[in-house]
């Protein structure tokens, strides 16, 4: 799964650490959020907290591949 965290928080000019702390996590974590095949290993709860942070929803934090076997 690709994740679109580091697109969306370069879009709004904000640090990983500053990213880290709007949402209550430690910058490791934002950091493999940011990493591909690492974000779908992250509880819901995580993603939430990230999103939440950015200002979207849970879904915007994936990139939409439209691949074959991609259910997204």
């Amino acid at each position: 799964m690709r994740s679109r965290v580091l697109v969306l928080r370069a879009e709004r000019r904000i640090s990983q650490s500053a990213l880290a702390a709007a949402a209550d996590l430690d910058a490791h974590t934002v950091g493999r959020a940011e990493r591909d095949g690492e974000i779908d290993k992250l509880k819901l709860e995580t993603a939430k907290k990230i999103a939440d942070a950015l200002g979207v929803g849970v879904d915007d934090l994936y990139e939409r591949g439209g691949g074959e076997g991609e259910t997204l």
